[in-house]
């Protein structure tokens, strides 16, 4: 699997349990083969992968800078087994028995949220050689990791120690049957559906500056670019798109409005327009053109962000049903923009008054809306001091 610079390397293999263990020379050979398979990618240069449609794309392996191995282990639950081999310099292998595995892919369900427990992982165990789990799997861990704000909680403060004793035991099951804080934050995610559904309708669809066919490097920049983002950053951008659906459609139709939403996000290096105009009726290549001619002037006003991803839907997209995308992209610093469209932008926003008596809006979020209310209860605990 290899996402912009990142690759996470899976051996996946069903060893059957004797006595309640797997043979360890079985486990032995599935970790030399994730670092074989490391060793392998990292000398390809430029290879052509297949990915799960079925597409043909090009990867640079040469521009990979991270890569995490993971030997996965099916077959049953052992009485007990480690959960890491620590390789130095020859790669690091985690390893996930089945029941990991499951709640692992459930509960890290974006490549960003896994990959930051993974890199969180073994930064813990650099530090921390000498640990043993005295009861529970690596689920109970995560469990720890996910209700301490991805963190191992008072594990990582532990300095200077021998040995860390760990009975993690019933950590997992409590985490998806009692934890409250985290069953709201889950609820919470349900906006974050949002932004999948777009990243799906996106990878169907096709850029419009030049008739960009959807195998093009460009259209998978721009997919990786959605996919980039973690299940919270999912959620905060679902809800901003259909919350500005939402009021776009409060408006009465008339081709001519234009409802627009500018969403920079300054860690990310990109800044998103969401746009609605039109109905089922108007000729896509109207909407096209609204959509080209608005991301260039809301470029020009955004400059701290090279890239600008684009999406517009029907005015009254929510009472729409099957309702149209077109998308546009921008990938440039603001000097390149400024020499190739600056005077383009600065003559759109001129004539059709785009982005002229810009309204500033700023919010807040947080993952666990508990973390919100606690927020709120520090702030009037100290206006009432």
């Amino acid at each position: 699997m290899v996402l912009d610079d990142i690759a996470i390397i899976w051996q996946i293999k069903n060893i059957k349990l004797k006595s309640g263990q797997f043979n360890t020379s079985d486990i032995e050979k599935a970790i030399r083969q994730c670092r074989g398979a490391r060793r392998r990618l990292l000398k390809l240069g430029t290879v052509n992968f297949k990915n799960v449609s079925g597409k043909s794309k090009v990867i640079d392996t040469t521009k990979i800078k991270e890569v995490f191995l993971i030997a996965a282990i099916e077959g049953g639950m052992p009485d007990f087994g480690r959960y890491y081999d620590d390789g130095n310099n020859s790669g690091n292998v985690h390893i996930f028995f089945e029941n990991f595995t499951r709640f692992a892919v459930k509960h890290l369900n974006t490549v960003s949220d896994f990959v930051e427990y993974l890199r969180y992982k073994e930064k813990f165990l650099a530090i921390h050689k000498n640990i043993i789990l005295m009861a529970g799997g690596e689920e109970d861990l995560l469990a720890i990791y996910l209700q301490n704000k991805r963190t191992f909680g008072n594990m990582g403060e532990a300095e200077n120690v021998d040995m860390m004793l760990m009975d993690l035991e019933g950590a997992a099951d409590e985490l998806e049957n009692k934890d409250e804080d985290y069953a709201e934050k889950l609820e919470a995610d349900y906006w974050s559906k949002g932004w999948d559904e777009l990243i799906e309708r996106k990878r169907v669809g096709r850029l419009i500056l030049d008739g960009t066919q959807d195998n093009s490097p460009d259209h998978d920049k721009f997919l990786q670019k959605m996919m980039s983002h973690n299940r919270f950053e999912r959620r905060v951008l679902g809800k901003q798109f259909f919350d500005a659906a939402a009021q776009a459609a409060k408006y009465p139709y008339k081709e001519s409005i234009v409802y627009r939403r500018l969403i920079p996000q300054d860690g990310h290096n990109i800044t998103y327009l969401f746009l609605f105009v039109g109905d089922q009726n108007t000729p896509r290549e109207y909407r096209q053109k609204v959509l080209y001619t608005t991301a260039l002037a809301a470029k020009q006003i955004m400059p701290q962000n090279d890239m600008l991803i684009a999406i517009a839907s029907e005015l009254h997209m929510i009472k729409t049903p099957n309702c149209s995308f077109e998308w546009v992209m921008l990938d440039m610093t603001a000097d390149e923009f400024e020499k190739g469209y600056g005077d383009r932008a600065r003559e759109y926003r001129e004539k059709l008054n785009i982005w002229k008596n810009v309204k500033m809006h700023e919010s807040h979020a947080w993952e666990y809306p508990s973390d919100a209310r606690e927020q709120v209860k520090k702030k009037t605990d100290k206006n009432n001091a």
